[in-house]
């Protein structure tokens, strides 16, 4: 059953326009820290919506300078850590 009517349907219509911004869960956990730290989440999402993807990391070191805040306190530091250690691991024993 398909959605016949209501502001779901008229929004896939293209009667209702939004401007969205769509922004990766994997980039939302990268700019947390400096969020938290006092970076405007607006500025960023201005900021993120008119640049190049290639630019994220751009962005990144303008709030760590800004912030402080650094890659380390973000929720996925730690698995980062750990996946690259286990795959260095693999490739020592390999060798």
């Amino acid at each position: 059953m398909g959605l016949k009517y209501g502001p779901l349907r008229d929004f896939i219509d293209g009667k209702n326009k939004r401007d969205w911004v769509l922004i990766p869960v994997e980039d939302l956990e990268e700019i947390q820290p400096y969020i938290a730290e006092g970076y405007d989440l607006w500025s960023f999402i201005s900021e993120y919506k008119s640049s190049l993807y290639e630019d994220f990391n751009k962005l990144i070191e303008k709030m760590r300078l800004k912030t402080g805040a650094n890659d380390s306190e973000n929720m996925f530091h730690s698995y980062r850590t750990k996946i690259l250690d286990e795959l260095l691991r693999d490739v020592d024993r390999e060798k």
